[in-house]
């Protein structure tokens, strides 16, 4: 019952925090998605090179891999820059659409 009134608590003052500081709310939402997304590609690049024994283009599924750990590891060292490069390629991928 404790650990839920301090997560209740802690959900509170972040939402009240969000609402006071917009500014560095939405910077930290970018910061928390560009990590997440920088540890998801890193991992769908080792799951890429487990499957490359299976692979019929053995090539561009190591090249598939590389890139993926690459991009997730220059993500997690700038997850800012990422995730504002991240928003203006999904807007370009949408205008493309």
């Amino acid at each position: 019952r404790f650990g839920h009134f301090l997560l209740g608590t802690i959900y509170v003052i972040a939402g009240l925090f969000s609402l006071i500081n917009l500014a560095a709310a939405t910077a930290t939402l970018f910061i928390i998605i560009g990590i997440l997304v920088g540890f998801t590609w890193i991992t769908e690049g080792f799951v890429s090179f487990s499957y490359v024994p299976y692979s019929p283009s053995k090539p561009w599924t190591i090249l598939s891999g590389v890139l993926s750990v690459v991009a997730g590891f220059m993500l997690l060292l700038t997850p800012l820059w990422g995730a504002i490069a991240l928003w203006t390629l999904l807007g370009i991928v949408i205008l493309v659409l």
